[in-house]
């Protein structure tokens, strides 16, 4: 027995069942009664001794499984957060635009998004009455502060910096006496968290702005946004597809 949600389309000889995409998967039901869950987006094939496989095929030929990109691809597109440009191209390396985020972010969260007067008009409109986005340039090419900042208002606004440290400060290790400390009960607020990455790491933190620094400190610390290399953030680069469905992944995976 299989149990599949709403939308599942079977072959006509009846031994594949592709399962839609979208939040809810499925669940293989065997004789023994347990269940084995199936990943939305997964298609099922039954072979002749009623033997039941299942395979995560994504449409994009400019994805696959060697791509750094590949895990938060797949995990964007079976949920129905992202589609391709095309039915084939996913476009990785494209840009995303501030419209593209606010509909992500608005459908994850149950909004119907279509039927607007744009595709992203309903999105703009939940985006803005909870404070995501003012609603500016939406085709606009989005930044990775910008990124930062419209998922960070999204989460609610967290506390930026684990433990509610200050995360620029001069941290202690520095410090040939910082043994001495020890004896204080706040010490550890002088500094941000040792063991988390702080944006002051990277050479071109100052020119996060100032709107979106604590975002950004959230988004690293966290471990949602990465540097494009080891010492720099990039902030005011554009975010990419496939930085975009990363970081998605790493989000509501871990904190969604």
């Amino acid at each position: 027995e299989i149990s599949v949600p709403g939308g599942t389309t079977v072959s006509g000889d009846g031994k594949t069942i592709e399962i839609p995409r979208g939040k809810n998967g499925a669940a293989i039901i065997g004789k023994d009664g347990k269940a084995t869950a199936v990943e939305p987006g997964y298609t099922l094939t039954i072979d002749a001794n009623g033997g039941v496989t299942a395979a995560l095929n994504l449409p994009f030929a400019d994805v696959t499984r060697v791509d750094w990109f590949y895990d938060g691809a797949a995990y964007v597109w079976t949920r129905g957060l992202m589609s391709g440009v095309t039915e084939t191209i996913f476009a990785p390396q494209t840009t995303l635009t501030r419209a593209m985020l606010i509909t992500i972010l608005a459908r994850e969260s149950g909004v119907e998004t279509s039927g607007g007067e744009e595709w992203y008009s309903k999105a703009i409109e939940w985006g803005i009455s909870n404070g995501i986005t003012d609603g500016t340039n939406p085709d606009g090419a989005i930044t990775r502060e910008q990124f930062a900042a419209m998922l960070w208002r999204y989460a609610g606004e967290p506390d930026a910096y684990v433990g509610g440290g200050v995360p620029d400060a001069p941290q202690i290790s520095g410090y040939t006496d910082a043994p001495q400390i020890s004896g204080y009960t706040d010490a550890p607020q002088i500094s941000g968290v040792p063991d988390a990455p702080q944006i002051s790491v990277y050479t071109d933190a100052p020119q996060i702005s100032d709107w979106a620094r604590d975002a950004m400190a959230w988004a690293v610390s966290r471990g949602l946004i990465t540097g494009r290399t080891a010492t720099t953030l990039v902030p005011q680069g554009t975010a990419t597809r496939a930085e975009a469905a990363t970081i998605l992944k790493r989000y509501l995976e871990n904190m969604g």
